[in-house]
């Protein structure tokens, strides 16, 4: 907290406090790791990481493959990042400053991703493909971590359908192949939440400081995946019932927190200090103004008439409504062919079946990224909810696999496959209708 109150207000730092912030969340996480360890995961040369390593490789490639050409150049968004990285990222010309990382910056959003644009650029050079590797690595991790998670709330051969059919969802892959915080929320939130899960089964802490890092990174990324709160209260409160041992869970869980605290402290005390700063954005977004009615509908609707509006093209952006921004835009809804049907099935046997988390996360990701925010529905604002559309998706097949011949499940997963490959890489190419006009900003003295 110390730190965040003594430099909330100024916007350029030394390294020295951003060496104290890294510093004590080392302190906390040493201080809670548990003397007694038991291992979180035996890292083994068996089937599972062989095929797991597998799946990331194939993940990795769809996500890399031809990026220095496609998307062929910048979005507006993407190169005003770039730019604002370049400008204040350990810029010579600062001198011995740089950007404060603990504060959010354009469009409100955190600061931290901007060093991750600069480490990309440094590394991997600068052109649209060497500053989007990271959003490309975050996409590959993104699997494991929906593995993880899947594979402790819903067991492992629905692991294995929820994993495959994120690495080659169109909409995953789009947004990894984009130099924006968004696609890390694909990571965080499952990681958090399984992490938690695991730690917990497996009896240790350590799950827990580990949701606990996870969960305050979380805070730097993408606004929108702050919806991990209440994933994860409802995850808790679902231990808290299925467990008789309260005493130990509320440790459990009072780790986590603390450790995703001393994480966060700086950009929650920026929040306190500076409000107007920190929530500029959700005034530009909200979606329930006066002005946000008439620009949508005109003059004489009602909010009535708007609230039939944001409802019906926020749910129905699933299977009806395409994409109304220019960040993707691919002029379909958010699932295509059999995955569109198979959604829907999904949602009935989960409620069926009374597993009511996935359903719960796509409501709540849909009204604070649909319902309440203007111009919907918008693929950049729904992109937390990914993770659990592949998992209602693989629902219905897991089904079929158990229920009927397994063929079956060969049958849909190649369906999906050749569909949403076929349209990413050779339909949506040839009607590019997303803003990718902006070329690789020059900032000194990074100009050649």
């Amino acid at each position: 907290m110390g730190i965040g109150y003594r430099y909330a207000n100024e916007p350029f730092i030394s390294i020295l406090p951003i060496l104290l912030w890294l510093y004590s969340i080392l302190i906390c996480f040493t201080f809670l790791y548990p003397v007694k360890n038991v291992s979180l995961f035996q890292i083994k040369f068996n089937r599972t990481w062989i095929k797991l390593s597998s799946l990331l490789l194939i993940a990795f490639f769809l996500r890399i493959v031809n990026l220095l050409n496609f998307p062929p150049a910048f979005l507006p968004d993407e190169a005003g990042s770039v730019e604002f990285a370049l400008q204040n990222v350990f810029n010579p010309s600062l001198g011995r400053v740089t950007i404060n990382p603990m504060r959010t910056g354009l469009d409100s959003q955190p600061i931290l991703h901007s060093y991750i644009l600069w480490l990309s650029t440094t590394w991997f050079g600068f052109s649209t493909a060497g500053v989007r590797v990271f959003s490309v690595l975050a996409g590959t991790l993104s699997v494991a971590g929906v593995f993880l998670m899947v594979n402790e709330m819903a067991g492992r051969k629905m692991a294995w359908l929820t994993a495959i059919l994120i690495t080659v969802y169109h909409y995953h892959i789009h947004w990894s192949r984009i130099a924006l915080s968004n696609i890390w929320v694909t990571l965080f939130l499952p990681l958090t939440l399984g992490f938690f899960l695991r730690g917990w089964r497996k009896g240790t802490a350590s799950g827990a400081l580990l949701a606990g890092l996870s969960l305050g990174f979380s805070a730097y990324f993408y606004t929108g995946g702050y919806v991990l709160i209440f994933l994860i209260a409802i995850i808790v409160w679902q231990t808290w019932h299925r467990t008789k041992d309260h005493v130990s869970l509320t440790i459990y869980v009072g780790k986590m927190l603390s450790l995703a605290t001393v994480v966060a402290a700086p950009l929650i005390v920026f929040a306190w200090v500076k409000p107007d700063h920190f929530f500029d954005r959700f005034n530009v977004v909200y979606g329930w103004s006066p002005t946000a009615i008439k620009a949508t509908l005109g003059d004489s609707a009602s909010k009535w008439d708007y609230f039939i509006y944001q409802f019906t093209h926020s749910f129905g952006s699933y299977n009806f409504y395409s994409d109304v921004t220019h960040f993707y835009a691919p002029q379909i809804p958010f699932l295509i062919g059999i995955t569109s049907i198979l959604f829907l099935i999904g949602i009935s046997q989960a409620l069926y079946k009374k597993q009511y988390f996935p359903v719960l996360w796509v409501i709540l990701v849909t009204i604070l990224g649909g319902v309440m925010i203007v111009g919907t529905p918008a693929s950049s604002h729904f992109i937390p909810v990914i993770p659990a559309i592949c998992w209602l998706v693989a629902i219905p097949i897991h089904w079929v696999g158990e229920n009927k011949k397994r063929y079956w499940v060969y049958i849909l997963l190649s369906a999906i496959i050749i569909v949403d490959l076929s349209f990413y890489f050779i339909v949506y190419p040839k009607n590019l209708y997303a803003d990718f006009t902006a070329p690789f900003p020059l900032v000194e003295p990074y100009v050649y």
